[in-house]
């Protein structure tokens, strides 16, 4: 009987399992990092919208501009800002800005949901998963309220992050 050359049954099996398993290992891992990575995204986004924000009402409060964030459509957004609610007229001026400029935050998506818009206009309401990736920037008369959550769950005060800019 002649015996023949090549790999048996088993053997075959036994490559095609490891193989299945470096490739499972791989994903997970793969999908630790981008998430890690979308999460980097948001966090640095906040903070760039944060220092943004503080920027323009600054160069507002001190006379370096006439108008805040430029928006010199309207006459209540004139420097500086009125005592009586300039929270609530700051945020009003920042959303022109977003709606007619380029800027990168302004055409960004939700890393998580990448059909929606990063920026949303409105209260966060009860702190909840569904605003993974999203920067909520609303008003409390006073200031401009920013709130980002990076990470799941988002009522851990570590996964997200919360502010109040008074212009």
């Amino acid at each position: 009987m002649v015996k023949q050359k090549g790999f048996t049954l088993i053997e075959l099996l036994v490559v095609v399992a490891i193989i299945g398993i470096l490739a499972a290992v791989g994903v997970v891992a793969y999908n630790g990092y981008t998430n890690s990575a979308k999460a980097s995204n948001i966090k640095s986004t906040c903070k760039s919208i944060e220092k943004f924000i503080r920027f323009e009402t600054m160069k507002c409060n001190t006379g370096m501009t006439d108008y805040i964030f430029d928006q010199s459509n309207r006459s209540n957004f004139l420097c500086p800002l009125r005592i009586q609610n300039p929270g609530r007229i700051a945020k009003e001026a920042f959303i022109n800005y977003v709606g007619y400029s380029r800027c990168s935050f302004c055409t960004a998506k939700n890393p998580f949901k990448q059909d929606k818009s990063l920026v949303v206009f409105n209260n966060w309401g009860t702190i909840n998963d569904n605003h993974l990736g999203y920067v909520f920037i609303s008003d409390n008369n006073t200031g401009i309220d920013l709130y980002c959550c990076h990470t799941t769950p988002c009522k851990v005060s570590a996964n997200h992050t919360r502010l109040n800019i008074i212009p």
